[in-house]
């Protein structure tokens, strides 16, 4: 499938969605220093996201999408193109990719590319996917997903 500004799979009009994300973004800040961290979110979409956390008072966040259409929301950096190789040079504390995985031909070998990229060996990462029993057959019961991973053992 072809990511472009044409692509629209938006669920932040949803008034059960938005309070997730918000609920979501709030256990994340009492998890992790992410005012102090830079984040960077892949799948970026709209900066629905994106924008929770600089409201709750993320200092440094960038969203990649090659599909993001509009204005980037106050005090967010949007990159419209695919987080990868290209982007090394980028430091990173906190990487999120939210609902992009099952897009993913290849999902391991994405993240893998995602973790090849990160300058830093300590960066968090947090992946979450929506999951249906045809897609992750270890959990056919569950309905959704979120699994947090540090590339070191000095974070949290």
């Amino acid at each position: 499938m072809q990511y472009s500004d044409s692509y629209e799979n938006s669920q932040n009009y949803s008034p059960q969605f938005a309070k997730y994300m918000e609920d979501l973004a709030a256990r994340l800040f009492s998890r992790y220093p992410l005012r102090e961290w830079r984040i960077a979110e892949v799948g970026c979409g709209k900066g629905s996201f994106l924008r929770i956390l600089r409201k709750l008072g993320a200092r440094s966040v960038t969203g990649f999408d090659p599909s993001f259409l509009g204005k980037a929301p106050e005090g967010v950096r949007v990159v419209k193109d695919y987080f990868g190789p290209k982007y090394r040079g980028e430091t990173f504390d906190f990487v999120v990719c939210r609902h992009v995985l099952e897009h993913i031909c290849d999902p391991a070998g994405f993240v893998r590319s995602i973790a090849a990229t990160l300058k830093k060996e300590d960066t968090c990462l947090y992946f979450e996917i929506p999951i249906s029993a045809g897609y992750m057959r270890a959990a056919p019961s569950t309905t959704s997903s979120t699994s947090i991973a540090t590339t070191s053992p000095n974070r949290r």
